[in-house]
């Protein structure tokens, strides 16, 4: 009984630890918002400044001649040719893994030549 009483005593003291917390963490949100609400009033109002950067970012692109030069087929053709190689290189080791596989047959083939199943059934 009474360690039911110091498990419970426990839990209530951990419980009011974590509403302190909580309650001085919205009180620390709270005085953070009452101090920078002022400052963002008096902020000038200039509106989204996002898509003037995309219009500036366009006419520096359309004015860089290096970027102008490369085609969009270049491009493709560039990783196109890539990706054969990276296909060929796949293609060539699965060869290699098909041409083990059979050698292991092979072998496994030699250790028991084919009439070793009849044998062990004339044995018996």
């Amino acid at each position: 009984m009474g360690f039911e009483i110091l498990i419970f005593g426990f839990k209530k003291m951990v419980e009011i630890i974590a509403l302190i917390i909580l309650i001085g963490s919205f009180a620390g949100m709270a005085l953070i918002a009452c101090r920078k609400i002022p400052v963002l009033v008096a902020l000038p109002l200039r509106g989204n400044i996002i898509p003037r950067i995309f219009v500036s970012l366009k006419a520096r692109i359309k004015n860089n001649e290096t970027i102008r030069s490369f085609s969009a087929e270049t491009i493709l053709q560039r990783y196109l040719s890539k990706i054969m190689v990276f296909m060929l290189k796949i293609e060539n080791k699965i060869g290699e893994w098909l041409m083990r596989s059979r050698q292991r047959n092979i072998e496994k083939k030699k250790k028991f030549p084919g009439d070793y199943w009849q044998k062990i059934m004339k044995k018996k």
